[in-house]
């Protein structure tokens, strides 16, 4: 039961930072996916390493949170 604190925190902080602030500009250039499917993937690696499957460094992972919807306007724009 404390094994989902971590993960309520990480992927609660993400909802509400995404719903508050950016959804209206994510949804507006359609990048809400990308940032959905990489914190879904973060949120796979947590629980990876709470059944203590793999260890995951995913402290290097969370970049990827700005990166993925950069990488989507990108390619979307053409700017690539």
């Amino acid at each position: 039961m404390l094994a989902a604190l971590p993960v309520l925190a990480m992927q609660g902080t993400i909802t509400l930072i995404c719903s508050q602030w950016l959804a209206p500009f994510l949804q507006s250039h359609n990048l809400l996916d990308s940032v959905n499917a990489t914190a879904g993937l973060l949120v796979f690696s947590v629980a990876l390493i709470i059944l203590q499957l793999k260890k995951i460094p995913l402290t290097d992972y969370l970049p990827a949170l700005i990166f993925a919807p950069l990488i989507t306007w990108l390619l979307r724009t053409g700017g690539v």
